[in-house]
């Protein structure tokens, strides 16, 4: 590990590179033109405040010998350009939201990003202290590349041990830029004499490190612990996932965390999502970034991609499987009844929620939509293999309604085209998987297999419906004709 990996470990529970911080720091550029935060605060403030005003602040002035007054200025925001410069951050930043973002909302973001960052500079603060302190009492041991007698680096030099004499010097100390050196702010003469001590490129062995800073678990989140009502958009993660920890992330009053521009998923094809700080919870963008993380790391799962999800709601919703209470525009919150949902599609609004907007007339719109716990982790319960942290909380079916407590008791799932195939379709994986461990030799599932399978998960469905689900999603092997051999499968 890098000393910068080290210390963003230590410090920020997340080992991070120089090259990653300097993206970071990139990010900030490219939305606010400049790195001197302080700056853009005085302009944004004067721009937001009740009577708006221009925050200009000349550093310096000079007079030329043709009496000419040169004015220089902190920064462009704070210059005569500073209008020109705050509309610039504004466009950036719509661009990097989708949406339009007024100046007191820049303000709140650049305060967030200042107190994030000084935050974090306090922590790596510390973090340096207490590796110096490993090191000089031989717990760890850095490895780094010799400076020149002048103190210039020596790229060719091979890496080694720093010496204990030079961690001894109290000036000496560590910097997240994978430096060893006497620290200049604090004693400029210790610099100045022992500048040829310094080490660059310095290293560790990860093992070591993760011995005296080991990975600090986070407590599980249980089901117990999330709200008795989710939001609409906590039921599509809840779907999507099967996760309480992404369902609390996903609530309004979980905030991201601040000065982070970007999800910290990369989509499969590579471009990374823009999210704006401070917005409540996760969007359906970061958990379509979750969902596909989730397929890459763990292949068979079977997880849900947003718009599935959406759609296996709304159907249980039309079905009456859920009732979800609501605010009908201009009205008070209601129990909603399944007829109401019809014509209704699900809209996402910016701040994060999901709204029942009509999907081609003008109707009746809702919001604050709500829908119980109990009755959504019925209809999906947890995934098999999952921790015992979310299949802890499973609800008793006597506490819930006939037609749910039904489907808890059998532990069916809901019945729906989606979801059916979707099951389906991993069955089938886990047999092929079987077949090959077995040399070929596994006799697949026959159509009375199927019917019997889809009806203690799902119950009855039509037969035309199973013949189409084996024609469109088993594997060739199971329709072909002619004598089937091989052991039998027992799922």
């Amino acid at each position: 590990m890098s000393a910068c990996e080290v210390l963003t470990w230590i410090g920020l529970g997340k080992a991070q590179t120089w090259d990653d911080l300097n993206a970071a720091t990139n990010d900030l550029l490219r939305l606010y033109a400049t790195a001197n935060l302080p700056a853009v605060e005085a302009a944004l403030a004067g721009r937001a405040a009740p009577h708006p005003y221009c925050a200009v602040y000349p550093t310096v002035k000079q007079s030329t010998p043709t009496g000419k007054v040169i004015v220089t200025y902190a920064d462009r925001v704070v210059s005569p350009r500073g209008p020109q410069a705050l509309r610039d951050i504004r466009r950036h930043a719509r661009a990097a939201s989708g949406r339009l973002v007024g100046y007191p909302e820049l303000l709140a973001m650049v305060r967030e990003a200042q107190h994030s960052n000084a935050t974090d500079d306090r922590r790596i603060a510390e973090a340096a202290g207490e590796v110096m302190e490993a090191l000089r009492a031989g717990r760890l041991v850095a490895h780094g590349q010799p400076s020149l007698a002048n103190g210039d680096p020596d790229r060719h030099a091979a890496h080694m041990p720093v010496p204990l004499g030079v961690l001894l010097h109290p000036a000496t100390t560590i910097y997240i830029d994978n430096l060893i050196a006497p620290d200049i702010a604090a004693d400029p003469g210790a610099w100045r004499d022992r500048r040829s001590l310094a080490f660059r490129d310095i290293r560790f062995q990860t093992a070591d490190v993760l011995a005296l800073w080991p990975v600090q678990a986070p407590p599980p989140v249980l089901l117990d612990d999330l709200p008795a009502d989710w939001t609409l958009l906590e039921c599509v993660a809840w779907i999507m996932l099967r996760d309480p920890a992404v369902v609390r992330d996903t609530a309004p009053e979980t905030r991201r965390e601040g000065g982070t521009f970007y999800a910290e998923h990369l989509l499969p094809t590579g471009p990374r999502m823009t999210e704006q700080t401070g917005e409540p919870g996760n969007s359906l963008m970061r958990l379509t970034a979750l969902w596909a993380s989730e397929k890459v790391v763990n292949p068979g799962a079977t997880v849900w991609h947003g718009t599935d999800a959406t759609e296996d709601l709304l159907a249980a919703l039309r079905a009456g499987k859920l009732t979800a209470r609501g605010r009908p525009h201009g009205g008070t919150i209601q129990a909603m009844q399944p007829g109401d949902w019809r014509g209704l599609i699900l809209d996402e609004q910016p701040r994060g929620t999901l709204v029942a907007l009509p999907a081609r007339t003008m109707g009746q719109r809702w919001f604050d939509l709500t829908v119980p716990r109990a009755a959504m982790v019925a209809l999906w319960p947890a995934r098999h293999g999952t921790s015992a942290a979310v299949a802890h909380a499973q609800p008793d079916a006597s506490l819930l309604g006939a037609e749910v407590g039904k489907a808890t008791a059998t532990k069916r799932l809901p019945n729906t085209p989606t979801l059916i195939r979707k099951e389906y379709e991993a069955r089938a994986a886990r047999w092929a998987a079987e077949r090959a461990q077995l040399g070929g030799r596994l006799r697949p599932p026959t159509p009375d297999d199927d019917r019997k399978w889809v009806a203690e998960r799902f119950g009855e469905v039509s037969r035309a419906t199973l013949r189409k689900l084996r024609k469109e999603a088993a594997p060739a092997s199971w329709t072909k004709s002619g004598k089937k051999t091989g052991a039998k499968w027992h799922e």
